[in-house]
């Protein structure tokens, strides 16, 4: 549960990001000068605090790898790592090395200015980080469960049905899991930028 917990607020910190770069191309539409300085200085601290995130994320998640493999049922393991859908299951437990991966790239400084390639480097992390998460948990945890089960009455499901469905509520769940990230994330990276602002201030 412990373990959990941190990789949730891992992964919020991984959606803030790309939820607030993309709200800081959105800003940078506008013509003012004020603003635009501002937006400025603000998606590079945003890149600055994902970053150092990102390494936190790789440090945690691989002790994590290792500590998991070792307290797992071996033989549960080696049926889904290497049953018919293998494949999934390595994409799940080493989607977030992926990220570490791509976060990394802002190193860069091609990178860390507002550009294409940053835009779609955003854009990709965000949509791994979404098809991947629960989604693919749910479907990891299904398939291998039952696709050696023969037995007929679990071989049909009612999991995708959209019986009870409310599309207003689920945008409304979406809007604001969006805002949430956001203003995490904003004020941890204002946080971090007042910090680095005070420092440079005593030091000078």
């Amino acid at each position: 549960m412990h373990n959990e917990t941190i990789i949730f607020i891992l992964n919020l910190f991984v959606y803030g990001f790309c939820f607030t770069a993309i709200a800081s191309y959105i800003l940078a539409a506008f013509k003012s000068n004020n603003l635009r300085s501002w937006n400025t200085s603000f998606y590079y601290f945003i890149v600055k605090t994902i970053r150092i995130i990102g390494i936190l994320y790789f440090i945690y998640y691989l002790s994590y790898l290792i500590s998991f493999y070792f307290s797992t049922d071996q033989v549960l393991f080696t049926i889904r790592a290497t049953g018919p859908y293998w494949f999934s299951y390595w994409f799940m437990l080493l989607r977030p090395l992926l990220f570490y991966l791509l976060i990394q790239l802002f190193w860069f400084k091609s990178f860390q200015i507002k550009n294409i390639k940053s835009f779609l480097l955003i854009l990709l992390i965000l949509l791994l980080i979404i098809a991947s998460g629960e989604n693919l948990e749910r479907f990891v945890i299904l398939t291998t469960a039952i696709h050696r089960d023969y037995i007929p009455n679990t071989l049909i499901t009612n999991y995708f049905t959209l019986q009870g469905f409310n599309l207003n509520l689920y945008l409304l769940f979406i809007v604001l899991f969006i805002i949430e990230r956001l203003l995490i994330f904003t004020a941890l990276t204002l946080l971090i930028r007042s910090i680095s602002l005070r420092i440079k201030i005593k030091t000078s």
